[in-house]
């Protein structure tokens, strides 16, 4: 399994300006605390991220970490881990 990243998340809506930009509607959209920001009004609401950025809340991502702890051990308990010689 890939990484789960944002542009297969349920939470991202891509950009419309860019294919690789987007905002993350995980949480509810907060007020800047810079009332002068020049952001995008948007952006300003939800965080802005790139399509390969990937987080915690995505929701493959309990699955992709097990698979990597997974793989570990397994390469660990063939004695291939980063401590053998």
């Amino acid at each position: 399994m890939d990484k789960p990243a944002c542009e297969t998340c349920p939470y991202w809506l891509v950009s419309d300006r860019d294919d690789n930009q987007g905002t993350c509607s995980r949480y509810p959209p907060t007020v800047p605390s810079d009332v002068s920001c020049q952001y995008d009004p948007l952006s300003m609401l939800w965080p802005l991220t790139y399509h390969d950025t990937s987080c915690g809340e995505h929701p493959d991502f309990p699955a992709w970490i097990e698979e990597q702890r997974a793989a570990r051990k397994a390469t660990d308990e063939n004695g291939q881990g980063a401590d053998s010689t």
